[in-house]
């Protein structure tokens, strides 16, 4: 599966109140957030789905962005620049619209190359 988009933003943790920079990514319709580029400790990982909500928040200067997910917990993410917020808001948005095409995928039997072992 191939990365949409990666990088670095600043997560807003709801219970210390801090921002944390975080590393994050994009596959398909699955939006990680790891501690670092190394992305061997994940920090948060959700399955976008046409029901989360993704917004820019303008009174930030167009720097800060929210996941509303179904469950209506909301994840705040902020970027550098409002160039880059817009990049992140209109990739997830597109993710978000896309799971359809993720989630009517089935595999079977036929779609494997069978290897007899004797």
């Amino acid at each position: 599966m191939d990365c949409v988009k990666s990088g670095f933003l600043k997560q807003h943790d709801s219970f210390t109140k801090l921002w944390k920079r975080v590393y994050c990514t994009l596959h398909a319709n699955i939006f990680s957030a790891y501690q670092d580029e190394q992305k061997k400790t994940i920090e948060k990982q959700i399955l976008l789905s046409p029901e989360a909500e993704v917004t820019l928040l303008p009174f930030s200067g167009n720097r800060l962005f929210s996941i509303l997910l179904p469950s209506k917990e909301s994840l705040n993410f902020a970027c550098d620049t409002s160039d880059d917020s817009q990049s992140w808001v209109s990739s997830l948005k597109n993710s978000c619209k896309d799971t359809n095409k993720f989630s009517n995928c089935s595999l079977s039997i036929t779609d494997f190359d069978i290897i007899s072992v004797i």
